[in-house]
């Protein structure tokens, strides 16, 4: 593309195609997290003791509930940043897109003057042309 754009243009793209890698990033982060806090809830009830009795285990219940507390607020953390990036890749879609259509426009101006030049070349031409003389002029000369 020859429009003025053409480097916005490239910007836009390489700018989106980032936001997009990293809103991909934080996706794989939060599926791996998921998969943490599941496997930490299959833990958990596999280590249920049976009957009342108190097992030194209760050390153990504890710092699993802190973990799973931590990588809930790391999940909390991770979807406001998702969030983030997301208006932001809205954003600058957005643009991509105006600035593509800006360049369409360019593109349509100069195919239009460049059409519009040829013809006023072809008229010019035309015009120099010696007219014909009607068939009554020619005989009478």
């Amino acid at each position: 593309m020859t429009a003025p754009l053409a480097g916005l243009l490239r910007l836009q793209d390489r700018t989106v195609r980032e936001i997009r890698g990293e809103v991909g990033d934080r996706l794989a982060l939060i599926a791996r997290l998921e998969m943490h806090q599941r496997k930490l809830a299959d833990q958990a009830r596999q280590s249920l003791p049976s009957g009342d009795v108190r097992l030194p285990c209760d050390a153990w219940r504890e710092r699993l509930r802190a973990e799973r507390a931590r990588l809930s607020a790391r999940r909390k953390e991770l979807e406001s940043e998702l969030a983030l990036l997301r208006e932001s890749l809205t954003e600058h879609t957005a643009q991509k897109l105006a600035f593509e259509q800006v360049a369409e426009r360019f593109a349509l101006e100069e195919r239009r003057r460049e059409d519009l030049r040829q013809q006023t070349e072809i008229d010019d031409r035309a015009a120099m042309r010696p007219l014909p003389l009607p068939a009554r002029a020619a005989r009478g000369m």
